[in-house]
């Protein structure tokens, strides 16, 4: 069964502040995270240590968040459950980009960690070795 499986979430975002914030939350609940600031980052960070989740911010520079999905998905279908953080008030189409969740910035810890677990549920165990 997968969930003995460590649970490693990838947060694809370019702002230190919210980054920082993410990975503390996510790391205080068990969770091993890694950060990367942009989508070519997280796309070599998903290759080398495929993650249980994403997090990814939509605006990223360089490549934008859709152009980082696209490529996630042509690799991994829908392995890796991917969570849009996103500040626009319009919110995305999930299914449209086929993710698995959506966090609308500013977004408080507690809905934060409610989301990655659902989005894990079953994959993995924060703090499994």
């Amino acid at each position: 069964m997968g969930d003995n499986r460590r649970c490693l979430v990838l947060v694809v975002e370019d702002d230190p502040s919210i980054a920082e914030f993410v990975e503390a939350a996510l790391t205080d609940e068990g969770y091993e995270v890694r950060v990367t600031p942009s989508g070519e980052e997280g796309l070599q960070q998903a290759a080398k240590e495929r993650p249980s989740a994403v997090l990814l911010d939509m605006t990223l520079p360089g490549m934008r968040g859709s152009a980082f999905l696209a490529q996630l998905r042509r690799a991994y279908p829908s392995d890796i459950p991917v969570v849009l953080m996103t500040a626009a008030r319009e919110e995305p189409a999930q299914a449209e980009l086929a993710v698995q969740g959506l966090l609308l910035k500013p977004f408080d810890l507690s809905r934060l960690v409610q989301e990655v677990e659902r989005v894990t549920e079953g994959k993995c165990r924060p703090g499994a070795a």
